[in-house]
C-alpha cells in the first residue's frame, strides 16, 4: 500500500509539473509597457506534410487544409533554452516611443505595420540598450513552437478556427471573386478596419494574434526545409528574402495555419507586415548554408546581347521572299 501510494504521489507530481509548462507564464513587463511571457524549452514537429496544394482557389476557396511545398519536409525541431515573447506584436504606441513621429494619427494599441525587416531590427536594438537586456525578433523555429503552445493541430485553436476569427475589411471586392455564395463561416466581412491587438482570443502560452492581424518578420534568411532533425534551428545563413509567419487580415484561412510560411524582402513595407519581439540571447544553433538556386536562374549572365546586322537582315529577305 506504501509503494502504491509512492507511485500515485510521484504521478501527481509529474502531472502537475506538466501542467504547468503547458499553461501560460504570468507575463512580465516592461519599461514601454510591453508584456512578454516566458517560453520553457521544449520539442516540436515543425512543418506540415500531408496532401499539397493545388493552389487552385477559385475552385476550392473555403479550403485551408492542404500543405505548401515549401511547409515540406516536417521536421523535429529542439528548442533547448527558455526566452520570453511579447504578448501581442509589437503596438504603435510602444513604437513610437522609438520613433516620435510614426504615425501620430494612428491609435495607440494597433499592431505596427509597413516596417521594413531593418526597421524591425533597428527597433529591437534600440529596446535592447534601453533596456539592458537583448531584444530580438523571433527565430522561425521559436516563431512556430510559440504559436502552437504545445499543439499540433493545424492552428493552435484546433483544426479549424473559430467562427467569425478571420476579419476581412480589405479587399472585400477581392474576396467576392472567390465566395460568389456565401461566405465560410470563419470569416467577419466588412466592419471597421482596424488593427487593434488582443482583439482574438490567446493561446495555450497567453500570446494573441498568432493567427491574423498582422504578418510578422522573423529572423531567419527564407529558404526550404531540411528533414534532419535540429536543434535551436536559426534558418539559412544567407538569402534574399526574410521569413514572415501568421498571415494577415482580409485573406485567406489557409495562411493562417501554423505551419504557413511567407518571404517578403527585408527593404520593403508592407501595410500588412509588423512584427513582435522576444527578449533572450540568440541560440547556440548552427545555420544551413543556402539551398542551389532552382533552375531558373541559375547561369544566368547580364550583358549586352550581341546581333549579327548581316545575318538578320538575311533572315528578314528570307522570310519576305515566302510570303
Amino acid at each position: 500500500m506504501k509503494s502504491g501510494n509512492i507511485i500515485m504521489t510521484r504521478t501527481l507530481a509529474l502531472s502537475l509539473a506538466l501542467l504547468t509548462t503547458l499553461q501560460a507564464a504570468e507575463p512580465i513587463t516592461n519599461s514601454i509597457g510591453m508584456k512578454l511571457v516566458r517560453i520553457e524549452p521544449g520539442s516540436f514537429t515543425m512543418g506540415q506534410d500531408g496532401p499539397a496544394a493545388d493552389y487552385k482557389m477559385t475552385r476550392h476557396p473555403a479550403k485551408f487544409d492542404d500543405a505548401d511545398w515549401d511547409e515540406k519536409p516536417a521536421h523535429r525541431v529542439t528548442i533547448t533554452q527558455a526566452f520570453h515573447v511579447a504578448v501581442t506584436e509589437v503596438t504603435v504606441g510602444q513604437y513610437r516611443q522609438y520613433d516620435a513621429d510614426f504615425r501620430l494619427k494612428t491609435p495607440d494599441d494597433e499592431a505596427v505595420n509597413a516596417v521594413t525587416w531593418e526597421q524591425a531590427v533597428k527597433f529591437c536594438e534600440w529596446l535592447s540598450k534601453k533596456e539592458g537586456k537583448t531584444y530580438r525578433l523571433p527565430t522561425e523555429a521559436e516563431w512556430e513552437y510559440a504559436c502552437r503552445a504545445g499543439t499540433t493541430t493545424l492552428f493552435h485553436t484546433g483544426d479549424a478556427l473559430p467562427d467569425g476569427f478571420q476579419p476581412w475589411w480589405s479587399d472585400t471586392g477581392y474576396a467576392g471573386r472567390y465566395f460568389t455564395d456565401a461566405w465560410p463561416q470563419v470569416y467577419r466581412k466588412g466592419g471597421k478596419a482596424g488593427l487593434r491587438v488582443s482583439q482574438t482570443a490567446a493561446n495555450a502560452w497567453g500570446l494573441h494574434d498568432m493567427h491574423g492581424n498582422v504578418s510578422e518578420w522573423c529572423l531567419d534568411w527564407y529558404g526550404p526545409y531540411e528533414a534532419a532533425e535540429q536543434t535551436d534551428a536559426m534558418g539559412r545563413s544567407a538569402g534574399e528574402f526574410r521569413v514572415i509567419r501568421g498571415g494577415h487580415h482580409s485573406s485567406f484561412a489557409r495562411f493562417l495555419r501554423s505551419a504557413n510560411r511567407e518571404a517578403w524582402l527585408p527593404q520593403t513595407r508592407s501595410n500588412r507586415v509588423g512584427f513582435r519581439v522576444v527578449m533572450g540571447e540568440l541560440p547556440t544553433g548552427k545555420m544551413v548554408p543556402p539551398a542551389a538556386p532552382p533552375l531558373n536562374v541559375q547561369n544566368v549572365k547580364q550583358g549586352v546581347m550581341k546581333i549579327d546586322a548581316g545575318r538578320r537582315m538575311c533572315r528578314c529577305l528570307l522570310r519576305r521572299s515566302r510570303l
